[in-house]
This record gives C-alpha cells, structure tokens and sequence, in this order.
C-alpha cells in the first residue's frame, strides 16, 4: 500500500502509477497524473495498492480542492482504476483513501470510474459504506461528468474493414468533404507550429459554443492538456482548398485509447463535412497509432433528438453506446455533504 501526497510528477511511484492507468482496461486520462497538471487549482495525491509480487493492482488519483461548504472536496476522475468486481480489494483502496481524506480535511469522495453499468455490480457498491447514484437519476446533468459515452471498438480490424462498417449515407458524406478538396492534418503537442495550430483550434471552440450555446474554458486550459500530454496530444484541423480551417479538435493518444476531445467546427462550409472528414481520420490516425478504440467522449443522452448523439452514432454504431455505473460518493462530513448537494 501507498499514500502519495502531493508527490512530485516526476516520482518514481507516480511515473509507475501513469503506467498502470495508461494500459489498463478502466484506464482513462482523466487519471493520467498529467491530468493534474491540467487541473491546476487542485492537489493530486495518490492512492495505491500492490500484490505481493509488488505489482499494481489498483489506485487512484484523487483530486482535492476547498469547498464553500468548508473542508475540501476529493475528486477521482473516472477513477479508481481497477477491476471493481473484486468487492474487497476495493474496501481496502477506500480504507487507505482515507488517509488523504484526513490529510486535505474532506468531507467527501467522490468517484466516477470508467466501469460499464451492471446491476449487480451497483447491488454490491451499495452494500459498501457509499451513496450510490447511477441509472436511477433520471437527469443526467445531475452528474458530475456525463454518464454516457460513444466508443468505437477496432477490434482488430483495418481501416477498410471499419469504412466498409459505416452506413452508405455516412460514406457518402465522407466521401463529399474528399471530392469537395477537403484535407486533414495533425500537429503535435510538441511540433514547433503547436502555437499556432491551437489558435486555430481555440478560434473555431469559440465559435461553435456561440453556436451551440455553451460556454468555453480559458485558452490556458486546453493548452495545459497539451502541456501535461505533450507525447501523445495532437491539434487537428481539417481545412479547405484553400487553406481556411473548418474543423478541429484536441485528441489524445493515451495508453491504448484514442480520446476525441472538445469538437470544434465553423459555420462556413459546413456542407461539405468537414467534422465528418477530421473523425474518419483521427480513426485512421488512432489505427496506424496501434491503438484498441476511438473514444468520442461523453453525451447527456442517448436520443435520437439530440443531434450530437446522432453524429457520433454514425461512426460508433449502437453497440458503441456506453453507459457508465454512476458516481460513489464516500462521505467524511454528513452535514456538509448535505450542503453541498442541495
């Protein structure tokens, strides 16, 4: 066992840890200890648990931050990292996770993982000395981070295997953002023209939330992800004849995973599928990475009236649907936690 306080990033143990979460199953970069460099106003410490052969067996990276409701609020993204089904190996992460509790004076965990839903898993998460919150809640966006997710698994297929998948409609418009001289190009975190590649990106962000009608974070942010991945975190842009950026976004090559993030589009062009265009090739990108999957990240429904849905049901298909368990909530303070989930 290890408690990892406010470790250096460059600590053997986390590099170890960052190892772990980049080949596991449940693995995702939210528990990437670069994510803390993203997560800049919050402390990382670590949670971990060995076999006695000295291997890993499960962790978590918890973020903590002071609450308004007085103490600090831990945070494990889409952690722990582990195979949940083993009910006891988990009791003694939470037994441990405590000691961080203490040390940052919270009044809760809270944890997400990367876990499919099972009813019986959730059956045994409640038996646990935790709230529990998971299909039952009927608004999504009472979640921390989305519970839904689109995934397209490669299952060792080829490019032209996993075209041939997609649905002639969706061909077609791939095929129209090629014949109308669309192009895609990918630029590295740590490729000199980064600056600029993400002023691109950050400009085309800001106009699809005006579009779209959300809000976008600082510029600083998106630039930390590619600080903290600098290795595997890639600008891509998918432009015009003529050069005019239409489509881009943030990707992520992680471990295993390709990760999509943060869809950004324009509103000149749109005809010809730029944002069709820049996916297909992020799969292709992803595959000749040698990577398992293509994550399209999260949704807050799996309707066909939601527009977003659609678009990435056309490339993951319906059996890319996933659902995740939920959130548990480990609670130190029953009186603040009360506070701050009114």
């Amino acid at each position: 066992m290890t408690v990892l306080l406010s470790p250096a990033s460059n600590h053997p143990e986390v590099l170890e840890f960052n190892d772990f979460v980049a080949n596991h199953r449940y693995g995702t970069l939210m528990q990437a200890p670069a994510w803390a460099h993203v997560k800049n106003t919050w402390t990382a410490d670590y949670v971990i648990l060995r076999d006695e052969t000295g291997h890993i067996t499960a962790g978590m990276q918890i973020l903590s931050i002071n609450n308004p409701v007085g103490g600090a609020l831990l945070y494990a993204n889409r952690g722990p990292v582990m195979d949940l089904y083993d009910v006891k190996l988990f009791e003694q992460l939470l037994e441990e996770a405590k000691q961080v509790a203490q040390a940052r004076n919270g009044f809760l965990l809270r944890m997400d993982p990367a876990v499919a839903y099972d009813p019986v898993l959730v059956a045994d998460l409640r038996k646990l000395d935790l709230v529990v919150k998971s299909t039952e809640v009927e608004d999504k966006h009472a979640f921390t981070n989305p519970p839904l997710t689109m995934i397209l698994h490669f299952n060792n297929r080829s490019f032209e295997e996993i075209l041939a998948g997609f649905s002639s409609r969706f061909r077609g418009k791939l095929n129209k953002s090629y014949r109308g001289g669309l192009t895609t190009r990918f630029v590295s975190a740590a490729d000199p023209q980064i600056g600029d590649a993400y002023d691109t990106f950050y400009d085309l962000y800001k106009v699809t939330g005006e579009r779209q009608g959300f809000g976008i974070r600082p510029k600083d942010y998106y630039a930390r992800i590619l600080e903290g991945f600098k290795d595997c975190a890639y600008i891509v842009i998918t432009q015009s004849a003529e050069g005019q950026p239409l489509a881009s976004t943030l990707l992520v090559n992680y471990g295993e995973k390709s990760m999509y993030l943060f869809a950004a589009s324009g509103n000149e062009m749109r005809n010809l599928n730029p944002s069709v265009q820049l996916n297909i090739e992020c799969v292709k990108f992803a595959l000749e990475q040698g990577k398992t999957h293509y994550d399209m990240g999260g949704l807050w429904s799996f309707d066909m009236e939601d527009g977003l849905y659609r678009f990435k049901r056309d490339i993951c298909s319906e059996a890319g649907a996933r659902e995740y368990l939920g959130e548990l909530d480990l609670v130190f303070d029953k009186e603040k936690y009360a506070q701050f989930i009114s």
